[in-house]
């Protein structure tokens, strides 16, 4: 039989190895934790960032198909629009139109979806320099902006 003190011992080791598995354990959750892919794109992800971020890729777009760039554009749609949506059909819908200038307004996101203000000018077989108000709403997936064609 051990003596008392043997088994003080061995309690007592015991336990320091479980206060050190417990430790190694909570380390590793927050390492987990703040590395994951959701928890950090949701923290940096505000409705000013989100602003920032859709504000370019709108400009980006826009500038993409005043330069005919229709390639370029189509990137800019949504993964599931892509997949609805094949490239010669966008191309077809957008070279029709002849963009001039499109002048950001405004933006107000919530959540994540973005929906931008802007002014579009473009010219008409009727009329040069057509201006109109206009707006497009952009969403977040996976830390991006994307942008869905309307119906």
């Amino acid at each position: 039989m051990k003596s008392s003190s043997a088994r003080m011992m061995e309690y007592a080791g015991k336990a320091l190895v479980s206060v050190w598995l417990a430790g190694l354990l909570a380390l590793t959750g927050c390492v987990t934790t703040s590395s994951s892919p959701d928890a950090s794109s949701k923290e940096e992800l505000t409705p000013e960032r989100q602003a920032e971020i859709v504000k370019r890729r709108f400009q980006e777009r826009w500038d993409a198909l005043i330069a005919k760039d229709y390639a370029k554009a189509y990137s800019y749609l949504s993964p599931s629009t892509r997949a609805l949506v094949p490239q010669e059909q966008f191309t077809a819908r957008f070279s029709r139109g002849n963009f001039k200038k499109a002048e950001f307004k405004e933006i107000a996101c919530k959540e994540d979806v973005c929906e931008v203000s802007f002014l579009l000018t473009y010219d008409h077989a009727a009329m040069k320099g057509v201006v109109t108000p206009t707006g497009e709403k952009w969403f977040f997936r996976d830390g991006e902006a994307w942008f869905n064609l309307p119906d």
